[in-house]
């Protein structure tokens, strides 16, 4: 619901206001999706006035925008982006204020208050396509490298000074967080926030201890590095328990992770455009525009349509599901998690099985081999290396010829 001035009604009353309720709700919406809301278990059921209050401030008052219970308030430098169509461009303090609303407790001490917020507006941002995102728009990653490439013994995160000292920069890590392990690691921290009883005697220490092994059991990896770097002074015994988990270490370490250090992985959320490095110019298509279950998948010249882009979805295992643009509910599969050499692939509506997750190899030079993870000692193939259009994309024992490597380029 928003709440204004008549006077402030009279002056934007010519603009599409229902496409701006419409596009505040769908902001609420993505944000409470990050937070796992998915109605999966009572505790994750979406509330039953899934709304929020926005209204407008006093012209007097000393705030930009400020929230509370269920609403937010907005000022005059801050109004646009919260009453107008310019919140799907320039709304950054109308989702960081409802940012603020899916804080929880148990994961929120006190440096945290003004930075876990903007983890909402971050995933605001990506769903809107907006790049490059805030934290690159005001130069954060270099400050935060310099903090986690800093070898002092002394280095805390929560007392960073000089040019560390800032909310965005700190934001950093949990960027890195999204970009090691995707949506679904705040989804799941989430979930285990809410399961927690509420305990007002915690500390600063005891929120970070909850933070570092639940991070630790969702991923299934041994993050003892990446917090280290990253400055968590707690007790020992912390880092106690999480080596006890026996979890292997990350794939790749979170903490060298930005947006522009993308050759080493694939960018969770970006669109490929996915070229055989045999003749370094065909591309994965699927044969539609208009994919159904089963749909082939083959090389094809480029034509930049849909059914030649790919949206890269990352799990927590590090796999990744590869979607059809041109119908981002079918993903490439291997049918019937078969093993049998020269298994063609295609399009399938995911279901989050393992033949439908791939692991991806770097060869440098955003050139990646796939392995499916239901056989992972298999490969993504061009069958017999020829690149015609039409030629069936099979799976195949690793060779390691180019006929099993693809270059992604990355599109948005």
């Amino acid at each position: 619901m928003q709440v204004y001035r008549r006077s402030y009604a009279q002056s934007i009353a010519t603009q599409d206001n229902n496409y701006v309720l419409q596009l505040a709700d769908q902001i609420w919406d993505w944000q409470n999706q990050l937070m796992g809301l998915d109605n999966s278990a009572p505790q994750h059921r979406d509330h039953a006035y899934n709304r929020v209050l926005m209204v407008q401030d006093a012209d007097n008052t000393p705030y930009g925008a400020y929230a509370y219970f269920y609403g937010t308030a907005f000022g005059p430098s801050t109004l646009a982006g919260a009453f107008t169509p310019v919140m799907a461009s320039g709304g950054w303090g109308m989702w960081h204020e409802l940012g603020h609303l899916h804080q929880q407790y148990i994961w929120t001490w006190s440096t945290l208050g003004e930075v876990t917020v903007n983890i909402y507006a971050l995933h605001v941002e990506r769903k809107l396509g907006i790049t490059p995102s805030n934290l690159k728009v005001y130069n954060r990653y270099g400050p935060a490298f310099d903090f986690i490439n800093n070898t002092s013994a002394t280095k805390d995160f929560n007392t960073m000074t000089g040019t560390y000292d800032d909310h965005f920069t700190r934001l950093v890590l949990f960027q890195q967080l999204y970009l090691a392990f995707g949506d679904q690691f705040f989804i799941e921290v989430n979930k285990r926030g809410r399961l927690e009883p509420r305990n007002t005697a915690m500390t600063d220490k005891d929120k970070m201890s909850w933070f570092m092994k639940t991070a630790s059991q969702v991923t299934g990896r041994n993050l003892t590095t990446f917090f280290r770097k990253w400055g968590f002074r707690v007790d020992e015994s912390v880092y106690a328990t999480i080596a006890g988990y026996n979890y292997p270490n990350p794939t790749i370490e979170p903490s060298t992770l930005s947006e522009d250090n993308t050759s080493a992985t694939l960018v969770n959320g970006g669109i490929y455009k996915i070229t055989s490095l045999i003749n370094n110019s065909s591309v994965i298509d699927v044969n539609s525009s208009t994919p159904n279950n089963g749909t082939a998948v083959t090389l094809w010249t480029s034509n930049i349509g849909n059914n030649q882009k790919w949206l890269a979805r990352k799990n927590l295992d590090g796999t990744f599901v590869l979607k059809s643009m041109a119908d981002t509910t079918k993903v490439l599969d291997v049918p019937n998690s078969a093993t049998s050499l020269g298994t063609e692939v295609k399009v399938w509506s995911y279901g989050a099985t393992n033949n439908q997750k791939w692991k991806v190899e770097s060869k440098g030079n955003n050139v990646f081999s796939l392995a499916p993870a239901h056989a992972p000692s298999l490969r993504l193939d061009v069958n017999n290396g020829v690149a015609t259009n039409g030629t069936s994309l099979i799976i195949w024992s690793t060779t390691g010829n180019n006929n099993q490597n693809f270059r992604f380029d990355k599109l948005n």
